[in-house]
């Protein structure tokens, strides 16, 4: 079967998977080299296919790569906030992302909590050292779940 790497070079993280008959081998993930889009951006992409390759002990046959659509950065120094100490605060909402636009109403639920109330929609909260995956299969188990 065919190792193909899945490659998205993003604004701040640059992500690669490798995969074979549908089956994840390997992934990795590192800062983003420069400016998405830029030779730099991409020679890092190309480093971590390496690094994730040899991780695997494989090659990877053909890569597949996000497209890229540049957009400008930068970085902000917020000062610390006071701890949370009831009530969820929004603020913002509706903006705009390259996913769209949208607004989330609920209460707010810690993955790493225990089982949610039924029936109230909730905001899930994801803590901090909980990988993406790991959000991802939790959420996926909460919906099947509930249905």
């Amino acid at each position: 079967m065919t190792v193909i790497a899945g490659v998205d070079v993003g604004n701040a993280t640059t992500e690669v998977v490798l995969t074979c008959g549908g089956k994840i081998l390997a992934a990795g993930r590192v800062p983003t080299r420069g400016r998405k889009g830029s030779a730099d951006s991409l020679r890092g992409a190309a480093a971590l296919v390496r690094r994730v390759e040899r991780q695997a002990g494989t090659t990877a046959a053909e890569a597949r790569i996000a497209p890229l659509r540049a957009a400008e950065t930068a970085v902000v120094t917020v000062p610390d906030t006071t701890p949370p100490r009831g009530r969820l605060r929004v603020l913002t909402a509706g903006v705009a992302t390259p996913g769209g636009t949208g607004t989330c109403v609920g209460r707010p639920f810690p993955l790493s909590g225990p089982e949610p109330p039924s029936g109230s929609p909730l905001v899930a909260l994801v803590p901090p050292g909980l990988r993406y995956d790991e959000a991802a299969a939790r959420l996926r188990d909460l919906l099947a779940a509930s249905s």
